[in-house]
């Protein structure tokens, strides 16, 4: 009873935050926006769905937040609720988070990363510290360097508090919203896509949640008349116990960037003043009832 309860209030508040978004700050806006193949998130049905998206820009969130009508909890990153980074303010951020149901995520560096930066192998990082190729290091953890100038982890604490808790809305039957990426892409190309964190895909083995890749690619131009921002649904999937997690990357990665590249095209027919194709649909239009 308590769990429905708390279903129900923390549902309320995310709505209410996000007419706040739309109305209140009035993002719809200052950020019009296209939505590429609504049809797909019609077919999504009740129940836990991972959303995952492609991350350029500070105020990605706020896209699919405006565009899709169901609560979705967010996953920002702990410096938003301890205030060492800022959205609004320091306050505002944390109880804003708080009471939409925000999942608090201590960011990982993976492990090729952590290699790169070193130059080293991942497989010697592995080997050197009984880890598997597609494990994470938490804040906590630290690297430190022998006199053979071997890599060695120490600290092996890791962050569970926001991993059960994602886990735990996603047995509820509800939706979380995640960049897989980690942390924002600054690639020029931006079809070069950051490693994947697997977070997503072990919650998605675990629960058995749908995962539903978004791509959101444009620029956030404030009152533009001519917006390149478009939200772009792919086609879901399931993640399945067996699949490994290269696999379950790879199927999402080539999602996403042929988003991209869609994205690309319709952004060119836009530029050069075609017409809009069917499939987009405009933020502004008809009466800014846009919801999905």
């Amino acid at each position: 009873m308590r769990l429905f309860f708390a279903k129900i209030s923390t549902g309320i508040c995310y709505q209410l935050a996000r007419q706040f978004f739309m109305h209140g700050l009035k993002l719809r806006k200052k950020y019009p926006f296209y939505i590429a193949h609504s049809e797909i998130l019609k077919t999504i049905k009740r129940g836990p769905v991972i959303f995952v998206c492609n991350h350029k820009h500070k105020n990605d969130q706020f896209i699919p937040m405006m565009a899709i009508s169901r609560t979705i909890h967010t996953t920002p990153k702990s410096e938003y609720f301890t205030g060492e980074d800022v959205m609004f303010s320091k306050k505002f951020d944390k109880i804003l988070l708080t009471a939409t149901g925000g999942i608090r995520i201590d960011r990982r560096e993976t492990l090729e990363i952590i290699a790169k930066k070193y130059q080293t192998s991942i497989e010697e990082l592995c080997k050197l510290n009984n880890l598997d190729r597609h494990d994470n290091l938490s804040p906590e953890q630290q690297l430190t360097i022998n006199g053979d100038g071997d890599i060695h982890i120490v600290s092996s604490s890791s962050p569970k508090e926001g991993i059960q808790k994602a886990i735990k809305y996603l047995n509820a039957g509800r939706s979380i919203f995640i960049f897989p990426e980690g942390t924002r892409n600054r690639n020029v190309d931006i079809r070069d896509l950051l490693p994947f964190h697997s977070g997503y895909a072990n919650w998605a083995k675990e629960t058995g949640a749908l995962v539903a890749p978004l791509v959101l690619t444009g620029d956030f131009t404030a009152y533009s008349s001519h917006t390149n921002l478009i939200l772009n649904f792919r086609e879901p999937f399931h993640v399945n116990a067996e699949m490994p997690i290269d696999e379950c990357h790879k199927l999402l990665q080539e999602r996403i960037i042929s988003g991209i590249e869609e994205n690309i095209r319709y952004e060119n027919e836009l530029t050069q003043g075609f017409m809009i194709p069917p499939e987009l649909i405009y933020s502004l239009g008809n009466k800014g009832r846009f919801e999905i």
